[in-house]
This record gives C-alpha cells, structure tokens and sequence, in this order.
C-alpha cells in the first residue's frame, strides 16, 4: 500500500481503490482494517453516507453507543 511520506497514511488513490472491499464489510463487524479505512474515507469524504453507516456499525458492534450514533447521524443528515 502506498502511503504519503509525510503522515504515513494511505494515499487517497490507495483508499478509494479499496473502498468497495471495505463496503462489502457487514456494518455490524468488528473489523479493525474495515474501521481504519472508513474512518480515512469519510476524512476524505465527509458526505460520503455509506461510509458513515459502515463506521456506525462498527461502532454498535464494540458497544460505543455514542460514537456508532453519530456515525448513523452523518449518513442520515
């Protein structure tokens, strides 16, 4: 994976080119590549909505009820 020099963080072609796999991950897994991804995604894209839902998901299945409603809040508004 390529990732930018100066932050180490997966560069936005990176990201968008496995944003459909990531997708494909269930909302209500526990997946730590699928939360790291998403979280980059919507940092990209703010509006992006399934991305938000995907993350809000992954929140409600580790029992943070506080971070998965903002997340559903994000791909609802």
């Amino acid at each position: 994976c390529e990732t930018n020099q100066k932050n180490g963080r997966a560069s936005m072609g990176q990201i968008h080119r496995f944003t459909p796999k990531v997708m494909a991950v269930p909302g209500t897994t526990n997946n730590e590549a699928a939360f790291v991804v998403l979280k980059e995604l919507i940092k990209s894209d703010p509006k992006n909505d399934a991305a938000s839902a995907k993350l809000g998901g992954i929140h409600d299945a580790k029992a943070h009820p506080d971070k998965a409603l903002v997340n559903y809040e994000k791909a609802v508004a």
